[in-house]
């Protein structure tokens, strides 16, 4: 009879640590998985940023292009048709 309680109570532990075990690998793993999906998101924000960076600073290049006096001067004389004092504008028709 003693025999059969000690193992009746073993069973019970056993079936417990296995329970809990159980639980706390299912969170473990349900966390690793959450954590490797965050990591590829990281990642992925990453390229995003460097593609906008690459793309601010491109940018920023035609905007210094845009400003620059070579560039003011030849719009100028493209589309408003400005000249310089002293100088002859020729007009060639097709």
């Amino acid at each position: 009879m003693m025999i059969i309680k000690t193992l009746k109570r073993h069973r019970l532990i056993i079936m417990v640590f296995v329970v809990v075990f159980i639980y706390f690998s299912y969170n473990y793993f349900k966390q690793e998985m959450k954590l490797q999906e965050l990591y590829n998101e990281n990642c992925q924000k990453k390229v995003e940023i460097q593609k906008i960076d690459n793309r601010i600073e491109n940018l920023e290049n035609d905007l210094k292009d845009v400003k620059s006096n070579e560039n003011i001067s030849r719009v100028a004389r493209e589309k408003l048709k400005m000249i310089y004092p002293d100088e002859i504008l020729y007009i060639i028709e097709d």
